[in-house]
């Protein structure tokens, strides 16, 4: 369940759309909000979409699996297509 909100009035005097998770009560505003909203869901489903291809390790985004094969397996070892 989503929770929308109307709040201020943002750019070119159309309100802006706050989304409110409905599990922590977090807020987003503006564009992005409801794909962020999607994207901090995967933090309360557990959904680990991408997989490390070195090791056993997931991540919830693509941008925490580059960081972990960095940290854990050296730069080089990011695949082309990550």
């Amino acid at each position: 369940m989503v929770v929308e909100a109307c709040a201020d009035e943002g750019d070119a005097g159309h309100p802006s759309r706050e989304l409110i998770c409905h599990i922590c009560s977090k807020r987003f505003r503006g564009r992005n909000s409801k794909s962020n909203l999607e994207r901090h869901m995967q933090i309360h489903t557990g959904l680990k979409p991408f997989r490390c291809p070195l090791c056993s390790h997931r991540a919830n985004r693509k941008g925490n699996l580059k960081s972990h094969i960095e940290a854990k397996h050296g730069p080089e070892a990011i695949p082309a297509n990550l």
